[in-house]
């Protein structure tokens, strides 16, 4: 379902908003570690499966940017920048899969495609600091398989009901207008 720019910034708002507020409350709240459960990550995927590519991105790239300067989290190297690059791949991977996919497929493509960018960014960031860095990605990896399980489960049930309530909405509002 095709969506309008204004549908598409006022969920992409949410989505940012949500990508604040759900590891906070995991994190600080709760005390389990983000990078367990990968809070971060949900809204972000949901709002590249909802709102396409560029949104995607766009989210990835704003919440760990904004969540750093609120928050302190991610702290800003070497996380950061491997986050940032990965949930911008994350949202746009899952994006593009979208179009051709349904939302499990597009989900794991999304996921997929944001640990190759954040294994990428990883080696980039090792080859600029001269040293290895006390992470890898499989470690990083296996740390976060719950995480994964989570999104695998959360990501294409909640994408399908924002385009089930879209679609309702939508059409309620246009059967109104032909009263």
């Amino acid at each position: 379902m095709k969506r309008t720019e204004a549908q598409k910034i006022s969920i992409a708002a949410l989505m940012i908003a949500l990508g604040l507020i759900i590891p906070f409350f995991t994190s600080h709240m709760f005390g389990v570690p983000g990078t367990i459960i990968l809070p971060m990550h949900l809204p972000i995927i949901i709002g590249g499966l909802v709102c396409g590519p560029l949104y995607g991105g766009i989210i990835g790239f704003i919440v760990p940017v904004l969540s750093s300067l609120l928050t302190g989290m991610p702290v800003v190297y070497p996380m950061l920048p491997l986050m940032a690059v990965q949930l911008i791949f994350m949202g746009m991977f899952a994006g593009l899969f979208a179009k051709h996919f349904n939302t499990l497929i597009s989900s794991i493509g999304g996921i997929v495609g944001g640990w190759v960018a954040y294994s990428a960014m990883l080696w980039i960031l090792i080859q600029i600091s001269g040293h290895a860095m006390n992470m890898t990605v499989s470690s990083a990896l296996v740390m976060g398989i719950p995480g994964i399980v989570i999104q695998l489960i959360a990501c294409p049930l909640v994408a399908k009901f924002i385009n089930h309530l879209m679609k309702t909405t939508i059409s309620n509002k246009e059967s109104n207008y032909a009263k």
